[in-house]
């Protein structure tokens, strides 16, 4: 499948049971209006998370430029049992797009503990901000 720049390859909010390869261009993922990332490198998985749970899709992508991708079924059955390489490749971009979220909910939470903890001293008196 070609779009061209701008054209919009799948919605937030939308159902599919399909996820995408990119072959070719540059890809934008939207939040609403708000472009908050971008995919460009050949081969790279799309969409697979909301295609494979059957939920509805979290972001909206856009081509960036002219783009090619191909469009892979959801039916994990079929995908494991007729294209184990793709189905390899999907399970490394998920293991991988989870460690990513896990490190950065481990600064997010490390942070608001130690947050808390300074507030803890402050309200003992043990802890005075100059």
């Amino acid at each position: 499948m070609i779009f061209d720049k701008g054209e919009e390859i799948v919605r937030e909010g939308e159902s599919s049971n399909h996820f995408y390869v990119l072959m070719k261009g540059n890809i934008g993922v939207y939040k609403g209006n708000i472009l908050v990332g971008s995919f460009s490198e050949p081969g790279v998985i799309i969409g697979e998370m909301s295609a494979i749970l059957g939920k509805t899709r979290t972001a909206t992508l856009r081509a960036l430029e002219t783009t090619t991708v191909v469009p892979i079924p959801s039916d994990i059955d079929l995908l494991i049992a007729d294209h184990p390489e793709i189905a390899k490749d999907v399970m490394l971009n998920l293991a991988k797009n989870l460690e990513r979220m896990t490190s950065e909910y481990f600064k997010i939470a490390s942070h608001e503990e130690s947050e808390r903890r300074k507030q803890e001293l402050f309200n003992e008196g043990s802890f005075i901000v100059k």
